[in-house]
């Protein structure tokens, strides 16, 4: 990925999820609760349900005080609140969607949950997990809202909310399986630390448990990781869990701990917050009670080198506590004017005050040597559960931090560093700088227990946040610029200060905009949690902004869990505005790029540690017989061997280049910033572009598996390509491992091909390699002809028929894909398989026109053959003198589009634009053992009709020869830059409204495009086969033609310029070919159509989507072969590279 804009890409980010993604239901949609439903929901959970309004709108109707409106406690009794209150604030929309504390006279819903559950029984959220699962709602759970990645609410959700789980329970003698792990207490889900502590103190017991009264240890706390002053002391809050009690995303209420649910159990500690379900409580180990020493001392520095000398020499004494297992927070504040002022609390368990104080005071000489002010110290000595906790939290307030965990090693080797990175954020104007000594001691020592917490903790000495605040005077736009700059400035200067290039964080205490949060938030257990995920929540009811798996999310304000493989839902607000208006096009896919890169899962790339060292690619090379290749873009590798243009544009020529597009554009990365691009003319500075890194040129289906399992040992981006005859740029991706089968070249026929037990008579097996034009020349000598178009170069075995596959002679015989009997197939995991009506049959439903590039690598097909037969083809070529005209010769064409019927005939009209309103049709109909002549008289008609128009016949011909002479060109046109968009057009359309279709004709003339490409490729068998069960578009059953609209650019047109042009022809033209379907829903042909399309599900696949995401999920369930506008494509971003 490239440079990247924070919270703006993000709200693209949102936009495009919506309007590409699987979506969860809202209101509008037709899956979307009635009121009876809802009523019935209330009834269900004894009339627990709310309608949630926004916390400024709550206050103001209750009328608040300015002390409740900051209060956590009091804030914690409104279901729609968040502590951090931005998170309750749609800033991205257009209007943003905003209710603020000073003005609620127009308070919008923002990304507050329409409704929530108040729930004080299981039963309640088992009912609520319920209802989300059978209307597909978003669902948000939370304790307390004391969150700072706003994980706890989500926009049209429905609210698990747990906060009146408030049952705190002691025992001497908890027992795990047949073991006893002593004094435990067990605590519903909404009972905060405040209450925790002043309860054990009744019982003279302790919890590890942080200051900040209203977190909830059974809510996301103790699934960060949950740190503590004492966690030198007895280790991290999750390493202090025994047990969970959660409901489940099947609605089942189980408990985890080490010995039922121990992979649950596992990831729940440490693991993340918001994935797994929801809690209703946790059992804690407990501690006898102690007295505790803290001291406290307040410290003022005249400068910001100040600050940085003062912090180098509390980052020298660190170690100082360890003989005591002391915490210590210390909290730098930003007075402005260059001033600053640290607070340090350090605690020290079973400590004098002066013994506490002796600790401390090398520190306090240390810091006023270089100059820092002491302004006053104190120590006071009391128990443990009264000094831990504050009576109360601030709240109410607008807030973005960053964090990292810094290791001891650095405070041991470079304390210098630390310290600078004080100045730098002090000067770049961060509020507060919170550090925490809450890791050593017991932490490390406890990096044997099993658990998902980040293994950084087990290293580290503190935890040190950034953070800043903003009032509601900004816009939203401010806002959003406002939090971008924090991250962009900040973020660097913790993670340079960690001394690791994979520095960590703690996840509950950090920003979601994290570059690689699978790393940062879990390190090598991301994995293991991912499987967990799939086991748990296989459909991913359980979304939280930074969670399982890589959310990633459907669209958002960041994302969420089964971000990586399955539904990204949004954590933000679900925006519907910018990729539904497709007049953004490109410009949102770049920003979806950018958005992805910033804050979900990516795949690994160049600059990563995860990305293949030199010895790895050699050694894949050994694998593969010496078969990886280095790839540079055609443009270049054409100059260095010294092409001839001839050679350029020729694709049976380019396909010998493995970077190669046919429609070059393809290569190119026009968005990035600056362009990478290599262009024909000027190779001087080629870039790579959207070229793969390396190919692999197999030959064998080894070495497709070996391939296979590097990709996925190394999490890289995997592309898949054949020939390179490909309008979607799905066989080319940045940074990507391309899998290249052109040279899978085998061509065997059968008179008898058996599919289990059943002989399925004649067929022909072909390598993913072999051309049409090559299959047409073998199938003449032995008498037989298959289904296929005209395109010499276009694989019968790459995306031919995963689309579909339309031909001339589809009348007679069906669409390619209705002919396919069988695919040999690499799939995800490696393995080689047969798909076929017996064998795994349901992935052979969705490779039969389910789309091209989402399933594997397909290593050979095998189509029914027809007996060879002669065709007579007509060739026309018609000029019209004005749009107008053309108009109404194509409305004449369209009424005469039936006369071809009685003799299954297909053809080609295609109207090429002129310019000064003249264009030239060129119609070639194809008929099948039919005599010159009679092909002739059954033209006849349309053509005299068109003449009494006032169009020019220039010429036409009939040519009669064997089939397979006639249908497939010698060589197809490449080398060129090209947009297109198309739309099947409905037999019922040009039965009641050919003058619409012939109007539609002018408008796209009108507006500029190249060519106007029309193919009778439906109707009779096409339509007899809608009994054939296969992902093939419902559309193309009741469809008379598919029509294209095209145009191309030369490379003197800038990249900003190539991006406008393509905005713009698909803004203005796909609207008319939709008008003229006649239909609200229609659908185009996956492999001739356009990746702007707005809602590619239904016009690609239509109802057939949900099914083919559900086969995605069996056999590619890490998503591991991603194509654009492919079958879950709507979890990543246009690139493919990462989540969205």
């Amino acid at each position: 990925m490239r440079s990247t804009s924070g919270l703006a890409a993000l709200s693209a980010l949102a936009l495009v999820e919506s309007a590409n993604a699987r979506c969860r239901s809202q209101p509008g949609d037709s899956t979307f609760p009635t009121s009876q439903d809802w009523a019935d929901l209330n009834s269900t959970v004894d009339g627990r349900l709310l309608a949630v309004v926004p916390s400024a709108k709550a206050c103001a109707d209750i009328g608040c005080t300015p002390e409740q409106w900051a209060s956590a406690v009091f804030r914690n009794t409104l279901p729609g609140q968040m502590n951090v209150y931005n998170w309750e604030q749609n800033y991205t929309a257009n209007p943003a969607e905003l209710c603020l504390y000073n003005d609620t006279s127009s308070c919008s819903q923002g990304d507050v949950p329409l409704y929530a559950i108040n729930a004080t029984e299981p039963e309640h959220l088992q009912a609520g997990v319920t209802f989300a699962s059978q209307h597909d709602l978003r669902v948000a759970v939370k304790s307390s809202g004391h969150d700072y990645l706003g994980r706890s609410t989500a926009r049209n959700s429905l609210l698990l909310w747990t906060q009146y789980f408030q049952d705190v329970n002691f025992t001497e003698s908890f027992t795990v399986g047949d073991q006893d792990k002593g004094s435990a207490v067990t605590v519903g889900s909404g009972v905060g630390l405040k209450t925790i502590y002043a309860a054990a103190k009744e019982v003279n017991k302790t919890v590890v448990g942080g200051t900040a009264a209203t977190v909830s240890a059974g809510g996301g706390y103790t699934q960060g990781a949950g740190h503590s002053a004492f966690s030198p002391l007895y280790g991290l809050a999750a390493d202090n869990v025994l047990q969970y009690e959660i409901v489940l995303a099947n609605g089942s209420f189980v408990t985890a701990n080490e010995v039922s649910n121990t992979d649950l159990f596992w990831a729940l500690r440490g693991g993340g917050a918001g994935s797994w379900g929801v809690i209703t409580s946790v059992t804690m180990q407990t501690h006898p009670a102690f007295t505790v020493s803290a001291h406290r001392a307040n410290i003022l520095f005249n400068s910001t080198a100040q600050a940085a000398a003062a912090m180098t020499v509390h980052a020298q004494h660190v170690f100082d506590y360890d003989t005591y297992r002391a915490g210590q927070y210390f909290f730098l504040y930003n007075l402005g004017g260059g001033e600053s002022f640290l607070q340090t609390s350090t605690l020290f368990a079973n400590v004098s005050g002066d013994d506490a104080q002796a600790a401390v005071d090398s520190f306090l000489t240390d810091i006023q040597v270089v100059g820092a002010t002491l302004i006053n110290q104190t120590v006071v000595t009391a128990p443990v559960n009264d000094v831990v906790g504050e009576a109360d939290d601030t709240a109410g307030y607008n807030g973005v931090l960053g964090s990292r965990l810094i290791p001891a090693a650095q405070y041991e080797q470079n304390p210098s560093v630390i310290g600078a990175a004080y100045k730098t954020l002090l000067d770049n104007g961060v509020n507060s700088i919170l550090g925490h000594i809450v890791a050593g001691g017991k932490v490390a020592e406890n990096a044997n227990i099993s658990s998902a917490i980040l293994p950084k903790w087990r290293t580290a000495k503190t935890h040190v946040i950034a953070t800043t605040s903003w009032n509601d005077t900004l816009s939203p736009s401010e806002a959003i610029a406002f939090q971008e700059s924090f991250f962009s400035q900040n973020v660097p200067v913790l993670a340079a200060a960690t001394g690791e290039d994979d520095s960590g964080a703690y996840s509950n205490e950090d920003n979601v905009l994290e570059l690689d949060f699978k790393t940062t938030f879990f390190g090598p257990n991301y994995d293991r949690l991912l499987s967990v995920k799939a086991e748990y929540d296989p459909n991913d009811l359980f979304i939280a902004v930074h969670g399982f798996p890589d959310n990633s999310g459907l669209p958002t304000q960041a994302v969420g869990a089964h971000s990586a493989s399955r539904v990204k839902v949004i954590t933000g607000s679900p925006l519907h505005e910018l990729h539904n208006n497709a007049t953004q096009g490109l410009a949102a896919l770049s920003l979806f790029t950018l958005a992805d890169a910033v804050v979900a899962r990516c795949r690994s790339q160049p600059d990563d540690s995860r990305f293949p060292e030199v010895q790895a690619w050699a050694d894949l090379n050994s694998t593969v017989g010496g078969r990886l290749i280095a790839v540079v873009p055609s443009a270049k590798v054409c100059a260095d061997i010294g092409y001839t243009p001839a050679q350029w544009s020729s694709a049976v020529f380019r396909n010998t280049l493995p970077g190669q597009m046919n429609a070059y554009n393809w290569e190119q990365d026009y968005t990035s910033n600056p362009a990478e691009l290599c262009v024909y003319n000027d190779t001087s500075s080629c870039l790579q572009g959207d070229v793969p890194l390396y190919a692999i040129n197999a030959t064998k289906l080894e070495h497709l598996q070996a391939s296979v399992s590097f990709v996925s040992q190394y999490d890289l981006r995997v592309a898949v390509k054949s020939s390179g005859h490909d309008y979607l740029g799905r066989s080319t991706a940045r940074n990507s491992l391309l899998l290249w089968t052109q040279y899978l070249q085998d061509v065997n026929f059968t008179d008898s091909f058996i599919v289990g037990g059943q002989d399925k008579g004649s067929a022909v097996t072909v390598g993913s390699g072999v051309g049409l034009k090559a299959i047409y020349a073998a199938a003449k000598e032995v008498g037989k002809m298959i289904v296929g178009g005209t395109a010499a170069t276009v694989s019968a075995g790459g995306g031919y028929t995963q689309g579909a596959g339309h031909s001339a002679f589809s009348p007679i015989y069906g669409l390619a894909a209705d002919n396919t009997l069988q695919y040999e197939i690499v799939l995800a995991n490696g393995s080689f398989v047969t798909a076929n009506e017996v064998t795994n049959t349901d992935l052979f439903w969705a490779l039969r026109g389910g789309g091209a590039g989402s399933w594997g690598v397909i290593t050979s097909i095998t189509m029914q053959t027809h007996p060879i037969f002669n065709a007579s083809a007509h060739v026309a070529n018609i000029l019209f003198n004005s749009t107008s005209q053309a108009a109404a010769a194509m409305t004449v064409h369209a009424q005469h589009i039936f006369d071809l019927d009685a003799l299954r005939a297909g053809q080609y009209f295609f109207v090429y634009n002129l310019d000064g309103g003249e264009s030239l049709l060129q119609m070639s109909t194809l008929f099948a053992n039919i005599s010159g002549d009679d092909a002739q008289a059954a033209i006849a008609p349309s053509l005299a009709d068109v003449q009494a128009v006032g169009a020019s016949i220039l010429n036409q011909t009939v040519v009669t020869a064997l089939v397979n002479d006639i249908v497939g060109e010698a060589d197809d046109n490449a080398g060129f830059n090209n947009v297109l968009v198309s739309r099947l057009i409905p037999a019922t359309q040009y039965e009641h409204n050919p003058s619409v279709i012939g109007a539609a004709y002018k408008t796209l003339l009108e507006q500029g495009v190249n060519h106007v490409l029309g193919h009778l490729v439906a109707g009779g068998k096409v339509t007899e086969n809608a009994n054939i069960s296969s992902a093939i578009l419902p559309k193309w059953r009741t469809a008379k033609t598919h029509v294209i609209a095209s145009t191309t650019w030369n490379d003197t047109v800038s990249a900003s310029d190539a991006v406008e042009l393509q905005q713009r022809f698909f803004s203005q033209n796909v609207p008319v070919l939709a008008a003229a379907t006649g239909e609200d829903d229609s659908g185009a042909y996956s492999n001739e159509a356009n990746v702007l399309e707005p809602d590619f599900k239904t016009t690609f696949f239509g109802p057939n989507y949900d099914r083919l995401s559900s086969i995605k999920a069996q056999y590619d369930s890490k998503d591991l072969f991603i194509v654009r506008a492919g079958v879950g494509s709507e979890r990543w971003d246009v690139s493919g590279m990462c989540t969205v």
